[in-house]
C-alpha cells in the first residue's frame, strides 16, 4: 500500500493465509511466511513472485510463522513449527543452515515451535526464541553459541540492541535482557 494515498501497489500471492511478512533492508523485496508451507519472495512494486518457482516448491513441512532481513539484506532467517530456524539466502531462497543442529543417529528431541527471529546489527549473528520458552543465539553457520531457557512460559518478542550486545526478550509475565556472549557486540 502507498502510504500516503491507500493505493495498493501489489497484491503477493501465496496459496493460504500469511503469517508473517519482511521488507528487505532497501524495499525492493517482501519475504512472506504463509500456512502453506512456504516461504515466498516477491518484488515489493508489483508482486512478481521471485523464488520459489512453482515447480521447485517442496512439500517439506516446516510452518514457517515468523522472518527476519539480515541488516544487508543479503539473508533471511525463518522460524517454524518444526522448530526449526531456517538461514535462507535472500536472493535464491536456498537454506544456508539451520539452528539448532541435530546429532546425527540422535532422537528427534521434540524442539517447540519458533515464535520469533531476528538479525543482530551487523548481521553476523541471529536469534530465535521458542513457545517453549528457549532462547537460541546462533550464527551463519548454525552453529549455537547458547540457547538459554527463560523459565517463562513463552516469548512474545525479541529485539536486539542497537550495538548488538545485548537481547531483548519479551515474556509471557516480564521481560528479560540477555548478554550475548560475544565481545565487541553481535
Amino acid at each position: 500500500m502507498d502510504l500516503a494515498t491507500g493505493a495498493e501497489l501489489g497484491r503477493l500471492t501465496p496459496d493460504d493465509a500469511v503469517l508473517a511478512v519482511a521488507f528487505a533492508p532497501d524495499g525492493s523485496t517482501v519475504v512472506c511466511c504463509a500456512a502453506d508451507d512456504t516461504t515466498r519472495m516477491f518484488e515489493a512494486q508489483g508482486g512478481a513472485q521471485l523464488w520459489p518457482a512453482p515447480d521447485e516448491i517442496d512439500d517439506q513441512v516446516t510452518a514457517p510463522s515468523c522472518v527476519a532481513f539480515d541488516p544487508r539484506g543479503r539473508w533471511i532467517v525463518v522460524g517454524g513449527s518444526d522448530g526449526f530456524a531456517r538461514v535462507l539466502d535472500a536472493g535464491t531462497g536456498v537454506e544456508k543452515c539451520r539452528a539448532p543442529k541435530l546429532t546425527p543417529g540422535a532422537p528427534d528431541p521434540g524442539f517447540g515451535a519458533v515464535t520469533h527471529v531476528a538479525f543482530s546489527p551487523n548481521g553476523r549473528l541471529a536469534a530465535s526464541a521458542s513457545i517453549d520458552a528457549v532462547v537460541r543465539l546462533f550464527d551463519l553457520d548454525g552453529k549455537e553459541l547458547y540457547a538459554v531457557t527463560t523459565d517463562e512460559r513463552e516469548v512474545l518478542t525479541m529485539t536486539f540492541s542497537p550495538d548488538g550486545s545485548r537481547l531483548g526478550v519479551g515474556c509471557f509475565d516480564r521481560a528479560l535482557v540477555i548478554d550475548n556472549g560475544t565481545s565487541g557486540g553481535g
